[in-house]
């Protein structure tokens, strides 16, 4: 699987960017002209194209794009075209007046496209759209196709940089950057360091969450540098990245996705060292404490805690697994939490606790019907 494959595969999954809201764009941020002629997309990409805005632009959503449903939009997602074939007139598209047609070439180019990153005029058009773009139906999918270029191919790191940078640009825009400019420039000292920047002082909560979890790209190679990262991320106030981090310290997973946007990748694989071993303690007592002082709502806490149990990872003790299981038994009977967080928590006891059903049981009636109908189901597999 290729580079930019593994960053846009399950882009069919979020076709509409997922009804995510975002911060009002500035008004210093000017998309093309809505007086300016239509640009006609070209070559085989036309008669597709004309289909969805002929037939589908009534269901078109600020903030949220095509219905995923609309017959046309399905069969312009269901194309066959042979990765960078179309780029160029992908990128054309992008030019349009129209917010809807260049919808399609960024989602297209995030389908299709592999020229562009390599090709330096057609990535400095992708930059200078996303730029620009003041919709949030798709900025972030726009954003992750700028991510893709190659920095080193091409020499614009400082330009991809900027549009995460940039005064004014849009949340959406710049957790698509962050999502794969690491990822796909894994040797890039620029990528590496905005990254980093981004997971602890980024500007939203979308944005550090996506560089929690971009890190995880070069797990592998700079694990003492990013399993810290994650630590001072395990922090955060904003309990999103915080739980995504503590997920990633416990498990010793390296998992490349774009957090909080539903998109996601099969590219899920596991190191088989936890690299951050030596923070599994310090780790547990964070979430501990934070489960004790705040309500919750993240199941990637229950995450977290499944991976002190990964039977591979020889190095975890017994006295870690128990401490655990104590602070998931916690979260259950914690009743400000979440009732999904709490649900989760309640399954992962009875699958790991051997006095895990009997636990469950105590539940049964609890006033939470989501938590009560979990402790019956657990009940029923005693």
């Amino acid at each position: 699987m290729t580079r930019i494959e593994r960053g846009a595969l399950a882009l069919v999954i979020c076709a509409a960017g997922c009804g995510k809201t975002a911060d009002p764009a500035p008004a210093t941020s000017a998309a093309p002209s809505a007086s300016a002629p239509p640009v006609a997309a070209p070559g085989v990409l036309a008669a597709p194209v004309k289909a969805v805005i002929d037939t589908c632009s009534s269901g078109f959503r600020p903030g949220a794009g095509f219905e995923a449903t609309c017959p046309a939009f399905v069969a312009f997602s269901a194309l066959k075209i042979a990765r960078g074939a179309e780029d160029a007139s992908l990128v054309q598209l992008l030019d349009d007046p129209s917010e809807k047609v260049r919808a399609l070439g960024a989602r297209g180019l995030a389908m299709w496209g592999g020229a562009y990153t390599t090709d330096k005029p057609l990535a400095e058009k992708v930059i200078a759209a996303a730029g620009k773009e003041t919709s949030e139906a798709f900025a972030g999918i726009l954003g992750n196709v700028a991510g893709h270029i190659d920095a080193a191919a091409t020499g614009l790191a400082e330009p991809i940089k900027g549009l995460v940078l940039r005064d004014g640009a849009l949340q959406e825009l710049q957790a698509g950057v962050i999502s794969s400019f690491l990822p796909s420039n894994t040797a890039s000292p620029l990528a590496f360091d905005l990254t980093h920047d981004m997971a602890t002082r980024g500007p939203s909560t979308r944005v550090r969450n996506a560089a929690v979890t971009a890190l995880s790209a070069v797990y592998d190679k700079r694990g003492d540098e990013v399993c810290a990262i994650w630590m001072d991320a395990l922090k955060a106030p904003e309990e999103a990245p915080a739980a995504n981090a503590a997920s990633r310290l416990t498990t010793g997973a390296s998992w490349i996705g774009y957090s909080q946007n539903g998109w996601s990748t099969t590219s899920s694989f596991f190191v088989r060292e936890n690299r951050c071993a030596r923070l599994l303690g310090p780790t547990l007592a964070a979430i501990d404490a934070r489960a004790k002082s705040y309500k919750l709502t993240e199941d990637s806490w229950v995450t977290a805690l499944a991976g002190v149990f990964r039977e591979d990872l020889k190095t975890t003790t017994a006295a870690d697994r128990k401490q655990a299981l104590t602070i998931a038994r916690g979260l259950v009977e914690k009743k400000e939490h979440s009732p999904t967080l709490r649900g989760a928590a309640l399954r992962f006891v009875a699958k790991k606790d051997p006095d895990g059903p009997a636990f469950a049981a105590k539940f049964e009636k609890d006033p939470d019907i989501f938590l009560k109908t979990v402790a019956a189901e657990v009940a029923k597999k005693k």
